[in-house]
């Protein structure tokens, strides 16, 4: 049955569809999911409390050979997690991490670009990383809301941990020129800290 799903925190359309049992591409570019693909742009940033439809399954046949064994491949998954680290504009590569997904865990090392890239599950939430000496980075999958979004830009700059009363102005056309003016102001007197709140996590983990 067809049903118009109410976005919850953490949800994609990839990983919608892999909880309806569809392809992404096929709820993504749905006629009815036009507005909203023109709306949030990547399938991987949507907002809580959008709608996106979910149409009815279609039923495919196939016609094979009697007495003949066949695989078919479900093309919806995995999806690729990918995250690059770097200390200023210098990646950390190959060094050693354990990465934990919705409590798997894998092992490995980042590439000579400071790149760890793995195959989780469309609709995986939670990510642990975890370096040789102890650090440890907490991700929470799809948590970005979009850019569009006041929230979602105050998520990338890192702004709620130094004004916190930018998020509480009631006023959404104040709370965009506080932003904007604190946003100056840290560029202009603070740009090795608001670097070191915006890299490398809040780009490279958007999927941007």
């Amino acid at each position: 049955m067809a049903v118009n799903y109410q976005v919850k925190q953490g949800d994609c359309i990839f990983s919608i569809a892999f909880e309806h049992g569809f392809f992404a591409d096929t709820i993504w570019n749905h006629p009815n999911n036009e507005d909203l693909k023109e709306k949030r742009k990547d399938p991987n940033v949507l907002m809580p409390g959008d709608t996106v439809y979910v149409p009815d399954k279609r039923l495919r046949e196939y016609s094979e050979a009697t007495n003949q064994v066949y695989k078919y491949h479900c093309k919806n998954t995995p999806k690729t997690f990918q995250i690059q680290f770097k200390y200023l504009d210098t990646p950390i590569k190959n060094i050693d991490y354990k990465l934990t997904i919705d409590g798997k865990e894998f092992d490995g090392k980042t590439d000579g670009e400071g790149w760890l890239k793995q195959s989780i599950l469309p609709n995986a939430k939670l990510a642990k990383v975890t370096f040789a000496d102890g650090t440890e980075y907490d991700l929470k999958l799809g948590d970005l809301d979009p850019v569009e979004e006041i929230f979602g830009v105050q998520q990338r700059l890192g702004v709620s941990d130094y004004i916190p009363e930018i998020a509480a102005e009631s006023s959404t056309t104040k709370r965009k020129l506080r932003l904007r003016f604190f946003s100056l102001q840290m560029i202009l007197r603070f740009p090795a800290k608001l670097m070191k709140k915006q890299s490398p996590f809040w780009k490279n983990w958007s999927g941007n």
